[in-house]
């Protein structure tokens, strides 16, 4: 069992240097890779979650309640409006310039602070609507 082990080492340095063409199997990987088109923008499942904030904005008279509230004069409705400004501003810049008119699709690798601001953002904005 030893022997076999050194064997297999020592072929696998001595092949280490070696420049051997790629392999089939990675050959199929790239082609399947090229052939993957990437997913439209606009899909079932977003027109879904589209339609369901839609229907939930309209079932529970949302704008009728901030109207409501806003003459009422709260300071927490202010606050909260400032703060999901501020997180929709995040997102559409990280999805609409950043991905769709500079190309950089893994923009959380470059610019890693926006995705937390976002979120903290938002979840101040849901408290302060609370």
């Amino acid at each position: 069992m030893t022997n076999l082990t050194e064997q297999l080492l020592s072929s696998r340095v001595r092949d280490f240097g070696q420049d051997r063409p790629p392999s089939k199997h990675a050959e199929e990987s790239t082609a399947v890779e090229k052939k993957m088109k990437p997913l439209t923008r606009l899909n079932i499942h977003s027109a879904f979650w589209i339609l369901a904030s839609i229907a939930v904005t309209y079932y529970f008279d949302f704008l009728k309640t901030v109207k409501e509230t806003m003459q009422a004069d709260s300071w927490w409705l202010a606050s909260g409006t400032c703060l999901l400004a501020v997180c929709l501003s995040v997102a559409f810049y990280c999805i609409l310039y950043l991905e769709w008119y500079c190309g950089i699709v893994d923009y959380d690798a470059q610019y890693p602070a926006l995705i937390p601001i976002t979120t903290a953002t938002f979840i101040a904005a849901a408290i302060c609507f609370m």
